[in-house]
């Protein structure tokens, strides 16, 4: 793709431009290592730090060089270029962002020559991508990042293929034998590692270890070097960084700075230290997302959330309570008042540990780690695992006592809401320093080299890392793994067998073949025709059956989608999380097209089989998007797909407050059927049936009529599974586990712990209806929630597909 090719032409003469951005580039160089030793003198020390490399994979080199180090490094003898790819990235689902650079080390080109990369991950052709690029003429070298999707917690093993200008170069290519013996057939170490992201320097590029007990797992990346585009920090789930070293991101990377906070509102976690002391330094960050700059205390939280400023303002406040109140509408709009939800920072509630002092230890059965915690709920989530087995389960003695007691971060750090994502922003005394877990000289142990010892994580780390979820969690599902909800969101009406009709049909089938043929044949005396009539009726009867299935589900796409996007206006940024359903009559012969900051994740049925996760699937990148050729979309077989966007958007809606009265045009893409807004002063409005492009007033609402028509509308469009089922999904997967001949060719297909319906999309749209034991439309002012028709955000990937039953909400800031 020629977005993101990088050129290093050494023949070009330097002028002042190229070598003022020398000078700034050393001075990033010096100002990261420097916030780099800072860290580790502020945080956790090195010497208390037991770390572990983690085999994340390698840099291949390619054609293979020589024994000698003085030997000259070889080329293709075709084109004269060589080829570096770059895969190391973390060990965890997601799109990891490969380095490829091509280099012509002998003579530069005096033309542009076109590079294509067909890159393969995985023993067997899993996942292929294809890519293009330029070598322009006169350049040394070209680099260009490939998206590569992966499906498999252990994928490591990565070959190729190459073009130039159309031609296959033999030499550049590396079939997978090839890449084994130079990886050494060496697996990735898995984990349910927390896994972060740092800023660090040019010789930790892309090097990931973790904690001994491997409750965390950090990659390094110079910040020069972070991805620009959102989609390549999909496999994260920290990023962690100095307020210093987020500055200079944004100056000297802008794209890689747009592309994290797109990330963030897609549900990620941007960690951001050193804000002072008092949080003084709340208002530069706050600044730069355009989000409230205030420090929320709740009711029950400490007081040294608010800073002395603001608690002194706050006690010269007058208190409204005890005016009186001159009517009933009065005191109902005060309750209302009351009620009204603050937006700002705010401290993360928890619980300390369990009293009891429990101590488990589990083992990983994938690569034989072990690791330690005394957390109850990290314990609970390893149990469910399927991967991990429990090997010891004592009192510890060192444990806490007593009852468990509530807290808050605010000693630590405050958070608040960015899209479906976190901002946290640690107090300068605590900041999370994740650099001491690289050493300062040397390399981190070997993997597993003590790896039945705990360590305690330094508090601010161990606080942080409280009701964070992983990436199973927030997606509520892994790619490799049976999904027990896949048939409560199926195309309704498609893809079913028409029992009834079949029953009918083959009952009389069985009267016509037998005793009406009979009786027919032996009154003509041509019983010896039998021969010929049952087949015949046969396959008359199995002709009416296809044609059947042909005429009742057709040839067309169907597609069934249900959607949460979340929109802010003030900034024009979106993200949309979508369920799509889908059942092609007659596959489209292009297979999908998607835009290029969309992410795809397959949701497998427990009924189809262990081979339907490693079913081959083809990408194609361009400038325009991804082409998803091969393996994405069968035809007459029921698939689903878990989609991310992120991205600037025009859609929005106008709003027009007048005293007590709104008034709003729908510039949302889509006709809204339910529309709840919560103006600046707090009082809700309710409109519905607004065409799109359409103008109209909103009436008043009470808080509480409000979220019973949200609640309505969400149990309404509630998955479920269809009623012709006969069994559960977790009934077909129970079943098919049972059976007692497997076939040896087949992998085996966990089924997936994690659920659909508890995913970030799906957790929010029950917060907003009330569903989770808290109040419906917890939400500040100016605020909105869109039920629409059709959804805006919403990727289907094929342009004539019909879409049914599906649900869309979109919850926007203005």
């Amino acid at each position: 793709m020629g977005a993101g090719v990088e050129i290093d032409n050494p023949a070009e003469p330097k002028s002042p431009a190229r070598c003022w951005r020398a000078l700034l580039g050393a001075a990033c160089a010096y100002l990261m290592l420097t916030s780099s030793a800072h860290a580790q003198r502020a945080a956790w020390s090195p010497a208390n730090a037991n770390t572990v490399a983690i085999n994340n994979g390698s840099v291949v080199e390619w054609p293979k060089k020589f024994a000698s180090s003085f030997a000259p490094p070889p080329i293709s003898r075709y084109t004269g270029l060589r080829i570096s790819v770059d895969a190391r990235w973390t060990n965890t689902y997601g799109y990891r962002p490969v380095e490829v650079t091509v280099l012509s080390p002998v003579a530069v080109a005096k033309t542009d020559r076109v590079i294509t990369i067909d890159l393969r991950a995985g023993w067997e052709r899993k996942v292929a991508v294809q890519q293009e690029f330029v070598l322009p003429a006169g350049a040394a070298s070209a680099t260009t990042m490939v998206s590569m999707p992966i499906y498999q917690s252990a994928q490591n093993c990565f070959s190729w293929d190459v073009w130039i200008d159309g031609v296959k170069d033999k030499d550049l290519s590396l079939d997978i034998y090839e890449a084994l013996s130079i990886s050494g057939g060496i697996p990735p170490t898995a984990t349910t590692s927390a896994t972060f992201l740092v800023a660090g320097p040019s010789n930790k590029h892309r090097t990931l270890v973790g904690t001994n007990s491997l409750d965390v797992a950090v990659l390094t990346l110079g910040l020069g070097e972070f991805p620009t585009r959102w989609i390549d920090y999909s496999a994260l789930d920290v990023v962690s960084l100095s307020l210093g070293e987020l500055n200079l991101l944004a100056m000297s990377n802008p794209a890689g700075f747009e592309a994290l906070g797109q990330w963030v509102r897609t549900g990620g976690q941007l960690w951001i230290c050193d804000v002072g002391t008092e949080l003084e330094h709340l208002p530069e960050v706050s600044k730069m997302w355009q989000l409230p700059e205030a420090v929320v205390a709740d009711e029950s939280a400490d007081d040294e959330l608010k800073t002395p400023k603001e608690a002194h303002k706050e006690s010269e406040k007058p208190k409204e309570a005890d005016k009186e109140k001159e009517s009933d509408g009065e005191k109902d709009k005060e309750k209302d008042a009351e009620q009204v939800v603050k937006s700002g920072w705010h401290a993360l509630r928890y619980r300390k540990q369990p009293g009891d002092g429990q101590f488990a230890m589990f083992m990983d059965n994938r690569n034989g780690m072990h690791r330690a915690t005394r957390d109850a709920e990290t314990i609970a989530r390893l149990q469910s695992n399927p991967n991990f087995v429990k090997t010891e389960e004592r009192s510890d003695p060192n444990g806490e006592n007593g009852a468990r007691r509530a807290a808050d971060s605010s000693p630590w750090f405050v958070e608040q809401r960015l899209g479906l994502g976190k901002l946290r922003a640690y107090r300068g005394d605590n900041e999370v320093a994740l650099f001491p877990l690289l050493p300062a000289t040397g390399t981190p142990n070997a993997a597993g080299s003590a790896n039945e010892s705990f360590e305690d994580l330094p508090r601010a780390l161990a606080v942080g890392l409280r009701r964070m979820q992983h990436w199973d969690a927030r997606h509520g599902m892994t790619p490799e793994s049976a999904n027990t909800e896949f048939a409560k969101f199926l195309v309704p009406g498609v893809g079913m067998a028409p029992v009834t009709y079949f029953q009918v049909l083959i009952t009389v089938f069985v009267l016509l073949i037998g005793p009406a043929n009979y009786w027919i044949l032996k009154r003509y005396k041509r019983l010896h025709l039998m021969v010929l009539t049952v087949p015949l009726a046969a396959g008359i009867t199995t002709l009416a059956l296809f044609a059947y299935a042909i005429l009742a589900d057709g040839f067309e796409t169907r597609v069934r989608a249900d959607s949460f996007t979340t929109l802010d206006q003030r900034t024009g940024e979106a993200a949309c999380w979508s369920r799509l359903s889908y059942y092609s009559g007659l596959a489209p012969g292009n297979g999908l097209s998607m835009p290029t900051d969309v992410t795809l994740y397959p949701i497998l049925p427990a009924w189809a089989g262990d081979l339907s996760a490693w079913e081959e699937r083809d990408i194609e990148w361009s400038d325009e998007g991804a082409q998803l050729k091969q393996g994405w979309l069968n035809s007459r077989t029921p698939t689903q797909y878990l989609t991310i966007c992120a991205r600037k958007t025009p859609h929005r809606i106008e709003m027009l407050e007048s005293e007590n009265k709104l008034r709003v045009k729908n510039q949302l893409g889509a006709p809204i059927k339910t529309l709840v807004v919560i103006n600046s002063e707090g009082n809700f409005f309710l409109g519905e049936n607004i065409a799109q492009d359409s103008s109209a007033s909103l009436k008043t609402i009470t808080r509480d009529e409000a979220g019973r028509l949200i609640n309505k509308r969400v149990v309404e469009n509630t998955p479920q599974a269809p009623p012709e089922l006969a069994v559960a999904d977790t009934d077909v997967y129970a079943f098919r586990s049972r059976a007692r001949y497997q076939p040896y060719w087949r992998y085996g297909l966990q089924q997936g712990t994690s659920k659909l319906s508890e995913n970030l999309a799906r957790t929010e749209i029950s917060s907003l209806a009330g569903l989770n034991g808290q109040p419906a439309l917890e939400l500040p002012p100016r605020s909105y929630v869109a039920i629409t028709e059709t959804g805006a955000e919403v990727e289907f990937g094929v342009s004539n597909a019909r879409e049914e039953a599906s649900f869309h909400v979109t919850e926007g800031r203005w």
